[in-house]
This record gives structure tokens, C-alpha cells and sequence, in this order.
């Protein structure tokens, strides 16, 4: 019956609602229409980019250096929906960072002239996302929640008439983008800060982590300020004064939500923040949403170092059993006691902690869960009081939603490669256990339970349920068929359009792939989420849904008193000035030319229209140039042209790059430190080898492993009190490495395995 009465209001839904109208958004004329554009270099300079492309996944991992392509002179044609607009002198540059380690990379293009009110656009292949549609949904989710946000389309990429594939389209956020939105009075935007580098938390030490946007203004004291002050604030109130907390909890709750792992709650970067010109008040910007709804996450390692209040304070992963109930043994518990002996900040005192967070409930967590569903959460705690095996082995989080209890294949890990579930039950993380216990996070969330609770009332209210987004999938889906098909069809020679990197990670996709991945993984994340959210927040699945079908969106208000009609008007009138003056100039050479001709002989007739058409040349050149640095954002200066201002200015940056970033530890770019005591690999991913010391995450700098260690096979051979097992299945993992059971005793996994 419940299933039935939500397919009714799905279709109700359905009939009345199109995800983004009534938006206030400059990209909304192009909205599910693809945007061709055709780029025009000379062909010494596409094999140059070509050529720059060549990087390997191992460049990316062990160089922060990597060369980018950039030319200055390119022209774009630009065609959508029977528009037709040329771009000269356009900044057309590789981007993206670890990205560029795939067979498709992206670009960054920078504009003289607005493109649907934008002057600074990016285009991403996002390679890892067989359903082209995470980027674009995730904005699209922003801009429904009126947050401050980029937008996103779809475009092709035309080289020299040659089609390079498909693309998400999006703004990129520069002063130029905050001087379109948010439009303050001063001439130079100087508080806008890019929180690249992970570990941006917003704690004292990780102001480092940003920097200022402004290229030539790096001054850094706002953005101190702004940190000492969080960090002094100890109530919702005083945050209140410097942050524009709405906003920053929206972009928590979606983060949650859309299963983000790459912004602030987790990694801690791809955003930025804003110190607003009309109150001072600074405002948190995200990008960057392809590794969301399960993407990108093969293992749950991020949280590895969560605290829960178990047995033994770690997040340890189970191996073979359906529930870890083998787990809790003699000789594992015999182990945690060696630990705990060992190591007293580790494993000591965690038993006690164990216990007391399941008597007293956490203090706010149980009052928010006692007032959501007072008798509903007494059952639910009752459960896993009688069930502790299922809760508390190794460390495993509560999840939410339908057979919680039930953890099933998502122990069969085999190591730290990942299972085939574990991206299912990774939905399932309450907030809680998703966001790696940030300071701000505790005084505006678990504080204040009621109010976050109300923000994620009104995020799936206003953008995230499976009623309107399964339409907009739908929809986005239809469009982006015919599309994929060419996408992914080979060239006449075998080759997929625009994998120009043969160097990179090659990411063959079918049609198949992208149905499959929209429906099984995409619509699924979101249907448990929805739930998992409702559960956790005591909130009515069909209330929500019935508020979400007459639910009117609007736009963040970003204070400019502007909309898209001006900018529309703007764009017009560039156009027009920039037709009017072409027309003008032929005019004028025409004019000059017939009276040259009428009033000279024909041996004077070239002479004239030589000097004429010089002189008119140099007046448009420099008046189109002045127009250009009254109304474009300047063109960057070439090597030959820097002052030497600005050659100190780069002399710096490239000096503080250098101190922050050792040549030796290339897991510093990530906010991570190098492993100093040894070579214990205990997790690969795409960055490259990690291990663990002092209970946090550290790179394998494999130039200083020592001989003897790298050539142990197993962590139980550095202490000679463990052997190797011979096989590679994990029961349980602690500070010193993954371990099994064989022959009735403990074994020490091999570091092959992992």
C-alpha cells in the first residue's frame, strides 16, 4: 500500500514539476541542448597539446609539476540552439589535476567576451562516471536548493572540425565569477579564497590548505582572521557572525546526501570561500561533483580512523563471516589486549568509552533520535544492545535503513580492495559517521541537532528525493543518448574521439554501462539515501514527497540586485558594440578607400589604402583594446611583457610551492605526510601506496624504504611472534596491519595481498 500511494504521488509529481524552471540561471537557455564548440589552432599547436597531454598515471602521483598546454590565441565558435557566436583570442588551457592521468582530459577556456553570461568555463569528460550525469546533477541539485553554485550543461568539442567527444559543460568560479554574481562595488575582488589542497577543516594550522584566488593579490590576513575566529567561536551565535551558516549547512547536508567524499566533511577541499562585500559575512562555494553517489569509492578508507565508541575506537573491517560474529574471539581479543598494552592512547581505555557511549547514548544523538522517533529508536537501540556483535564488530558504523542489521556480503572484502557491496552499504552512513569529527561540525550540527535536522527537511523537500530526481534522470537521460552512442563509437581508426592521452587510464564505456549505471547505482544511491535520511531525522517519506510536489524553488539570492535578463542585456550589448564597431571599421575603410581613389591618381591609390588601412587598423586595435580593458578581464601577460612586479610575484609563489610541498613526500599535495618508521603498505588507490602510523594516514615514499624492511613479507615477520598467513583473507585489521585466523591462530596478512 505504502509502495502504491508513493508511485501515485511519483506521478503526480511527475506531471507537474520540471526540476529547473523558475531558476534564475544564465545557462538556462542551453539547458538539454548540446553546445557544439569548434576550436581553431593551428596544427603545430594541437600537436604541442597533444604532446603535453602524454601523462601517465605515475606522472600524476609523483610530480606536481605536470607541464599544461596553453594557447592564448585560439578562436571558438560557439553553436546551441540555432545560436551561432565567435570567441577571438580565447585562453583555451589543459585542466584538472589528477584527471589528467586519463585518455580523455579536460580543458579550461577563458573568454573576452561573456558565453551565457560566464567569462570563465570549463569542459570535463569525467571519465570515471559511466553516466555522464553526477557533475551535472549535482549542480543541478545546488542551484534547486538556491545555493550559491556553478551551473552545468553538455557540449561537444570540435578540434579543428575534428570531434573530440562529449563534455560536461560548466562555469568556473574566478573574481570574474564574483564580480557577475555577487557584483561588489569595489573594482578588484581580494576575498576569495580556493580551498584546493586537502585537509582544509577550518581549524587553526590548515589555513595553508587555500589561497587566494586573486593571482595578483595573495595577501592572506582576511582569511587568517577568519580562521582565529571560527575557532574562538564556541556557539552556533557566534559563528553566525562571520559564516553565513545556511549555506555552509546546506553544502554539509548535500555533501552527506550525494555521498561526497572529495569537499569539506571528508578530503577537505574543492571549494571555496567568499567574504561577502555587504555584511562581511564569509560563504562557502563547492565544485567539483564527479566522485559522488558511490563513484570513486572502492574502499571505505577515509574513515578508517573513525572513532565510534567501540570495543576498540577503529573502524576494522570483518573478512569472511556474513555477520563478523567470528570476529569476537579469544585469540582477537587476546591481540586487542596485546595492542592495548602496547600502545595505552590506542586501545586502553576504549573498552570503558565502549561501554559508557552505549549506557548514556552519546548525549545529543540519542535526544535527537529520542525526539524523532522516541519508541521507534528505543526498539532500534534495545536491538543493538541485545546485538552487539553486529554493531560494535571491528568498529562498524550504525547504518540506517532496510535490514541494517544485516550486513551480509559487505564483510567479503578480501583485504583492502574492496568488495562488490561495499559501495551499498556505504549509503547507508548516518551524518554522524560520515563527516570525520570537524570542530565546526560539532558546535553547528551535533550541538544543534535541531536545526540541521530542519536543513535536511528542506534539502529533500526543495532537491533531493526519488520523485523529482528519477524525473529529471529520465529526462537527462533521453537527451544524453544519442550523444553517448557517439561518444563511444571509434573513430575510422579504431580509436574512441578525443582519448588524445595514450599514455593515460583508458575508460572504455558502452551504452549498456551507462543505462546500467544510471539505474542500478545512480537511482539506487538515491532511493537509500532518501530513506536512510528519513529514518535517521524522524522524518514521513510520503510527507516529504507530497511538500516536494508543490514546492517552488528559487535562487540563491546573491544581493546584486541583477538577473538574467541584464546579464542577457549585457551579452546583447556586446555583441551589438562589438558588430557595430566591425561594421563602422568596414564602413570607414570603405569611405576612406573611395575617397582616397576620387582624390589620388592610381599610382597614389595603393600608397592611400595602405596607410589609410594601417592607420584604421591601429585606431580600431586601439580602441578595441581599451574597450577590452574596461570591459574583459585582462589577458594574462606573456613572459616578454611581465613587469618585474610580476615576475617577483610568480619568483614567490613558485618559492612557497616549493617549501610546502617536499620533492621526497608525495603525499603532501594531499594533506598527508610520508610514513617515516617503514614500508607497510596497508592500501593502493590511484594516488599510489599508503600506510598508517600514530593512527593516521601516511604515504609510501618507497626512495627511503630500507632494504630489509621492504623485503619482509608480512608485519608478523618484523616482530617474529607472527607467522605469514598463506592466504589473503582478512578477519581484522589495527595499527600494525591486516590480520587472519589459520590453524586455530593468528596469522599476519602479507602486504601482496593488499
Amino acid at each position: 500500500m505504502k509502495v502504491l500511494f508513493l508511485i501515485l504521488i511519483y506521478s503526480i509529481t511527475t506531471a507537474f514539476c520540471s526540476y529547473l524552471s523558475g531558476l534564475d540561471r544564465t545557462f538556462s537557455e542551453a539547458e538539454l541542448q548540446i553546445v557544439d564548440l569548434f576550436v581553431t589552432m593551428p596544427e603545430t599547436e594541437v600537436e604541442k597539446l597533444i604532446e603535453t597531454a602524454q601523462i601517465s598515471e605515475s606522472q600524476v602521483q609523483n610530480s606536481h609539476k605536470n607541464p599544461d598546454f596553453e594557447n592564448e590565441e585560439a578562436t571558438i565558435v560557439a553553436k546551441w540552439n540555432g545560436n551561432e557566436k565567435v570567441y577571438e583570442n580565447v585562453n583555451f588551457k589543459t585542466g584538472g589535476m589528477y584527471a589528467r592521468s586519463n585518455d580523455k582530459v579536460g580543458f579550461n577556456i577563458k573568454l573576452k567576451k561573456k558565453f551565457l553570461g560566464r567569462k570563465n568555463i570549463r569542459i570535463r569528460p569525467d571519465p570515471s562516471d559511466k553516466s555522464h550525469l553526477r557533475s551535472k546533477l549535482c549542480c543541478d541539485i545546488a542551484n534547486r536548493m538556491g545555493l550559491p553554485s556553478i551551473q552545468a550543461i553538455y557540449a561537444r568539442l570540435y578540434m579543428n572540425n575534428e570531434y573530440w567527444g562529449l563534455y560536461t559543460l560548466m562555469d568556473s568560479i574566478k573574481t570574474s565569477w564574483i564580480k557577475q554574481t555577487f557584483n561588489p562595488s569595489e573594482d578588484e575582488v581580494t576575498t576569495l579564497y580556493h580551498c584546493k589542497n586537502r585537509g582544509a577543516d577550518l581549524t587553526i594550522g590548515s589555513e595553508d590548505k587555500c589561497f587566494n584566488a586573486n593571482d595578483d593579490y595573495q595577501n592572506m590576513e582576511a582569511f587568517n582572521q577568519f580562521i582565529q575566529e571560527i575557532n574562538t567561536a564556541t556557539t552556533t551565535e557566534e559563528i553566525e557572525k562571520v559564516l553565513e551558516v545556511d549555506v555552509f549547512l546546506k553544502f554539509m547536508a548535500m555533501e552527506w546526501l550525494i555521498g561526497s567524499f572529495d569537499h569539506f566533511l571528508v578530503l577537505g577541499h574543492n571549494f571555496y570561500l567568499y567574504k561577502r562585500e555587504s555584511d562581511n559575512k564569509w560563504i562557502i562555494i563547492e565544485y567539483d561533483y564527479d566522485n559522488t553517489f558511490g563513484n570513486g569509492i572502492s574502499f571505505p578508507i577515509y574513515w578508517m580512523n573513525k572513532t565510534t565508541g567501540n570495543t576498540n575506537g577503529r573502524w576494522n573491517f570483518g573478512g569472511n563471516g556474513t555477520t563478523g560474529v567470528k570476529i569476537n574471539n579469544n585469540k582477537l581479543n587476546a591481540r586487542a589486549d596485546e595492542n592495548s598494552k602496547a600502545d595505552e592512547n590506542s586501545k586502553a581505555d576504549k573498552n570503558s568509552k565502549a561501554d559508557k557511549n552505549s549506557k548514556a547514548n552519546k548525549n545529543s544523538k540519542a535526544d535527537k533520535n529520542s525526539k524523532a522517533d522516541k519508541n521507534s529508536k528505543a526498539d532500534e537501540k534495545s536491538k543493538i544492545d541485545e546485538n552487539s556483535k553486529t554493531r560494535n564488530v571491528g568498529g562498524w558504523p550504525i547504518f540506517r535503513g532496510n535490514n541494517s542489521s544485516n550486513f551480509g556480503d559487505f564483510w567479503n572484502f578480501n583485504g583492502f580492495n574492496g568488495g562488490a557491496n561495499a559501495k551499498n552499504e556505504i549509503v547507508k552512513y548516518t551524518f554522524d559517521y560520515w563527516e570525520l569529527d570537524h570542530p565546526i561540525i560539532d558546535i553547528l550540527v551535533h550541538k544543534n541537532p535541531e536545526r540541521f535536522t530542519k536543513i535536511i527537511h528542506d534539502v529533500l523537500v526543495s532537491a533531493f528525493n526519488p520523485s523529482i530526481l528519477n524525473e529529471h534522470i529520465d529526462e537527462l537521460r533521453e537527451f544524453l543518448l544519442p550523444y553517448i552512442k557517439e561518444d563511444t563509437t571509434p573513430n575510422a581508426d579504431g580509436n574512441l574521439p578525443g582519448r588524445i592521452n595514450k599514455k593515460g587510464n583508458k575508460k572504455i564505456h558502452t551504452v549498456s554501462d551507462f543505462e546500467s549505471d544510471i539505474e542500478n547505482k545512480l537511482k539506487n544511491w538515491i532511493k537509500t539515501k532518501f530513506e536512510v535520511a528519513c529514518e535517521e531525522y524522524g522524518l514521513d517519506q510520503n510527507e516529504i514527497i507530497r511538500e516536494s510536489s508543490s514546492f517552488i524553488p528559487k535562487s540563491f539570492d546573491y544581493g546584486n540586485n541583477k538577473n538574467n535578463d541584464e546579464d542577457n542585456n549585457e551579452d546583447n550589448n556586446e555583441d551589438n558594440n562589438e558588430d557595430n564597431n566591425e561594421d563602422n571599421n568596414e564602413d570607414n575603410n570603405k569611405d576612406n578607400n573611395e575617397d582616397n581613389n576620387e582624390d589620388n591618381n592610381e599610382d597614389n591609390n595603393e600608397e592611400n589604402n595602405e596607410e589609410n588601412n594601417e592607420e584604421n587598423n591601429e585606431d580600431n586595435n586601439e580602441d578595441n583594446n581599451e574597450d577590452n580593458n574596461e570591459n574583459f578581464e585582462s589577458k594574462a601577460l606573456t613572459n616578454n611583457d611581465e613587469t618585474p612586479n610580476e615576475n617577483k610575484r610568480k619568483r614567490t609563489l613558485f618559492k612557497y610551492h616549493d617549501n610546502k610541498i617536499s620533492d621526497d613526500c608525495w603525499s603532501e599535495i594531499l594533506g598527508y605526510s610520508c610514513c617515516k618508521k617503514n614500508c607497510k603498505v596497508v592500501y593502493i588507490d590511484n594516488n599510489g601506496k599508503w600506510g598508517i602510523e600514530n593512527n593516521q594516514r601516511c604515504g609510501i615514499n618507497e626512495s627511503i624504504c630500507n632494504s630489509k624492511s621492504a623485503s619482509l613479507q608480512c608485519y608478523g615477520e618484523i616482530t617474529k611472534k607472527y607467522p605469514c598467513c598463506k592466504e589473503c583473507k582478512t578477519v581484522y585489521i589495527d595499527k600494525d596491519g591486516e590480520w587472519g585466523f589459520e590453524n586455530n591462530s593468528l596469522c599476519s596478512i602479507k602486504y601482496s595481498c593488499v
